[in-house]
């Protein structure tokens, strides 16, 4: 590059000492140093007094010199908006793959259009649908023009949250066709039944996360989860720290059900809460207020990941707390194979707690190796609190036919059983604990006649309550003659007497 060039580039993010920044006349006022934060010394020298300063006026200037250029402003205001879901698509592309991700879909009621989804994930039954505006924050706003602030937020979020539960919506119903921008109709293996809108702005709103709690109208639609409102900076670290969709579909999970109860200023601060500690909050607390300081390690992580500084690029907790464990083996097998069903029991796994984790690892090894000497059929079915569901481990020596239709059906039985809206089997191979197959089972519970007599039939083995594992069933005494608490249905001295 000449040094003509750089020169320009620099005058450009230059104060101007002639005017000596007039416009900053009180504290609301716009600052010239903000568009421009380099200094000119009279030796020719340039002088930077904040890094930060510099990258965010990069951002920042460029949108007011095209928009002050009459011919060209609707211009740049269209590949503004284009830019922005073209990064979205890339974004979720990196995560679910591209077979998942649509952009620019139109939706269709018969032979009329009523809306479109600028991104839309589609994952087994999970959708995603995401809305992008590029609707900036006036220097009114900024001022504290409440009023100004009041219409910044419904033309940026309000009316992008009401499109997408539009999206959200049609999803449900079947009378609705999705059309990809190549002009192609999406198929759906199966129609969604847990859709995530997401609302994204292309610019720093400050305090946006307090501005949807205090603004925002909610609508509440069964099956569609509380809208996260965010900018694009944080998807573009969600989607570089949450690189795979069962570590994504959990976050989103826990921050939609946990919405009502979080007090943050910043949704980076929910991301680094869970990063360390799970977003799981029990039903005890009615509010938790969270401190930016828990964005630290996410600022440590994305430094070392785009900038080459040293330190973790990985936080420690929810994503390296099961490493070297049985359930880290299974849930990098799921991440690794991508599929759906894998997603539901993954998702499970990752929300376990220490003590319940500790003992289901125990299980899954002992089943695994007592299947290996043995040669027989040994399981594990442990009931959840987490949506009502719960999931069943096979570790068969059986032809993959008859495996498979035996964990179906110990699946379906326990299901009913436990009157859980939603089960899932783990069909796993003696020895290894390599994954052989999965599956799902999804729907309301409600009362079936021949159920009740395939039940009445079945023999009857004990679960394992995941409440009375958190708290420490195996600490206390269990007699030698009786069921064991892992829920292998032999004696305590058959089974885990030995290892505990």
């Amino acid at each position: 590059m000449s040094a003509e060039r750089i020169e320009r580039i620099l005058m450009a993010f230059t104060v101007d000492p002639k005017g000596a920044n007039d416009s900053f006349s009180s504290l609301s006022a716009f600052n010239e140093t903000n568009a421009a934060p380099i200094i000119k010394m009279v030796d020719g020298s340039y002088i930077l007094l904040q890094h930060y300063s510099l990258l965010e006026a990069l951002y920042e200037s460029p949108f007011f010199w095209m928009t002050g250029d009459k011919s060209y402003a609707a211009t740049a205001s269209k590949n503004r908006g284009a830019f922005v879901e073209k990064f979205l698509a890339d974004r979720l592309v990196r995560v679910f793959g591209t077979k998942h991700v649509f952009q620019n879909v139109d939706i269709y009621k018969g032979k009329d259009r009523v809306s479109d989804a600028d991104v839309l994930v589609i994952f087994g039954d999970t959708a995603i649908v995401v809305q992008a505006k590029s609707k900036r924050l006036t220097i009114e706003a900024r001022k504290g023009n409440d009023l100004q602030l009041k219409d910044d937020f419904k033309k940026a979020i309000q009316d992008t949250y009401d499109q997408a539960m539009l999206c959200s919506e049609a999803l449900l119903g079947v009378e609705y066709r999705f059309v990809s921008a190549s002009g192609d109709e999406i198929v759906f293996p199966k129609r969604p039944t847990k859709i995530f809108p997401v609302c994204a702005v292309s610019d720093h709103f400050p305090a946006l996360a307090a501005q949807a709690r205090q603004f925002l109208k909610i609508r509440v639609v069964e099956n569609v989860h509380t809208a996260i409102i965010t900018d694009v900076f944080f998807l573009d670290v969600l989607t570089e720290i949450l690189e795979t969709p069962l570590h994504f579909l959990n976050y989103l999970t826990l921050r939609a059900k946990a919405d009502k109860k979080l007090l943050v200023n910043q949704e980076l601060t929910n991301l680094g809460y869970h990063l360390k500690h799970n977003l799981w909050l029990e039903d005890k607390y009615d509010l938790v207020n969270l401190g930016d300081d828990f964005t630290s390690s996410l600022d440590i992580a994305m430094s070392a990941r785009r900038l080459g500084v040293p330190g973790e690029r990985t936080p420690k907790g929810i994503l390296t707390r099961f490493d070297g464990t049985p359930i880290g083996r299974l849930i990098s097998e799921f991440e690794a194979s991508a599929i759906p069903e894998l997603v539901g029991i993954g998702m499970l796994f990752l929300q376990l707690d220490s003590d319940t984790a500790k003992h289901i690892n125990r299980g899954v090894d002992r089943l695994v190796g007592s299947a290996a000497n043995d040669g027989r059929l040994h399981d594990m079915s442990v009931p959840t609190g987490a949506e009502n569901s719960g999931f069943t481990i096979h570790v068969s020596p059986h032809p993959e036919e008859v495996a498979r239709g035996r964990l179906s059906t110990h699946c379906k039985i326990r299901k009913y059983d436990a009157k859980a809206d939603a089960w899932y089997g783990l069909l796993l191979a003696p020895g290894t604990g390599d994954i052989r197959g999965a599956l799902a089972i999804d729907g309301k519970w409600k009362f079936d006649a021949e159920m009740e007599k395939a039940l009445s039939a079945w023999p009857k083995k004990p679960v394992v309550p995941i409440a009375t594992l958190s708290q420490g069933s195996l600490r206390r005494k269990v007699g030698r003659n009786e069921l064991c608490p892992c829920g292998s249905g032999k004696k305590y001295k058959k089974c885990c007497l030995n290892n505990s």
